[in-house]
């Protein structure tokens, strides 16, 4: 995917292709990260292997064996129960369970 480039970067280059100039012609705002938004994409899941190809710079994501990804009705079940329930703190704790690899951000 190449190397990473900051967003600022990208929008003053866009508004120079457009043969205008950054902060006269165009303003630039910065409102920082609404909810939702991350800084990082993560491309793949812990639990998924990467592959070398023939090519240097691609690789091959495999998934994880189908035992590793199954998800049991039950625990989606008691996912919606705790939600339903307003239990925050034990629906972080049971996804982090279910969904290995998924680290929660913080607690509720």
């Amino acid at each position: 995917m190449g190397d990473p480039i900051r967003i600022s970067e990208l929008a003053e280059h866009l508004i120079r292709l457009s043969g205008l100039e950054p902060g006269r012609d165009v303003s630039i705002k910065f409102t920082g990260l609404r909810p939702g938004e991350k800084l990082h994409e993560e491309l793949w899941c812990s639990t998924e292997k990467l592959t070398d190809t023939e090519r240097r710079k691609i690789l091959v994501v495999e998934q994880a064996p189908e035992s590793e990804l199954e998800v049991s009705l039950e625990g989606i079940q008691e996912l919606e129960r705790l939600a339903r329930a307003g239990d925050r703190e034990e629906v972080v704790r049971l996804f982090a369970d279910i969904f290995e690899g998924i680290e929660p951000k913080g607690t509720p």
